[in-house]
């Protein structure tokens, strides 16, 4: 399909989760295209697991928990697919997905299957050389640990995210990248944006990096939250805010 859309000079996208996305009320006008079926599938080794791009990060957590395998809990939480935790190096605090990576596979412009070694790829905070890749599985890297241990950890992680970000309200993530040695979150409240709202999209009064769907936003309200936010924030802070979030459409 991508063979298909490269030759055809048709954009191309593969969803994941659809987290930490942000589409156009106007749509996508391409090819969007959702990894299942054998890109769901894992297989676990002793200390490893090899799964698929389209595998459910909180499935794969709950696997690698019932077999005592434990690594994967920076990513309790988090939302999203494999395949999109990898582009985006995603994870929390505790680390980053790319921190466990082996190998991962991938399809060329080709499509050939390639495989990957880490040493091969580049992470970054929040992004990694794999971004406008096709990922089709990767190859992480866990250690044996007593489940109990493991699952206190990843509850108490969760309890401390519930604390301070908006998780009982509709949101795409967090909407911004924190500069180095500083939060985005407190940048954003600082410059007094807290429960600012455009349209039905608001700043979360909880975690001022979240903006929130109080029932009837649309994707340019949001849009247009950013805008304003950004600017706020470069004109009484000096910090032109990177975005994390990624918007899809016109």
């Amino acid at each position: 399909m991508r063979t298909f859309a490269k030759q055809n000079s048709v954009t191309f996208f593969i969803l994941g989760g659809g987290s930490n996305l942000l589409f156009s009320d106007y749509g996508f006008d391409g090819i969007v295209a959702r990894l299942t079926g054998e890109f769901q599938l894992i297989t676990f080794g002793m200390s490893v697991v090899k799964a698929g791009s389209g595998v459910r990060l909180g499935g794969l957590i709950q696997k690698a928990v019932f077999r005592s395998l434990s690594g994967l809990e920076c990513m309790a939480g988090v939302p999203g697919t494999l395949g999109g935790a990898l582009a985006g190096n995603a994870g929390t605090s505790e680390g980053a997905i790319g921190d466990l990576v082996s190998e991962v596979d991938v399809l060329s412009d080709t499509g050939q299957v390639q495989t990957l070694k880490k040493e091969e790829i580049q992470f970054f905070y929040r992004s990694s050389s794999l971004r406008n890749a096709c990922i089709l599985a990767a190859t992480l890297n866990l250690k044996k640990a007593p489940k109990n241990d493991i699952l206190d950890h990843i509850k108490d992680l969760i309890s401390r995210r519930a604390e301070v970000q908006p998780l009982d309200a509709w949101s795409a993530g967090s909407v911004f990248k924190n500069p180095e040695g500083l939060s985005a979150g407190k940048l954003i409240e600082e410059a007094g944006l807290k429960g600012l709202t455009f349209g039905g999209a608001q700043v979360s009064q909880k975690h001022a990096n979240f903006i929130i769907n109080t029932g009837s936003a649309k994707a340019s309200d949001v849009r247009t939250l950013i805008k304003m936010v950004h600017n706020k924030v470069k004109e009484t802070k000096g910090v032109s805010l990177e975005l994390e979030i990624k918007m899809i459409g016109e």
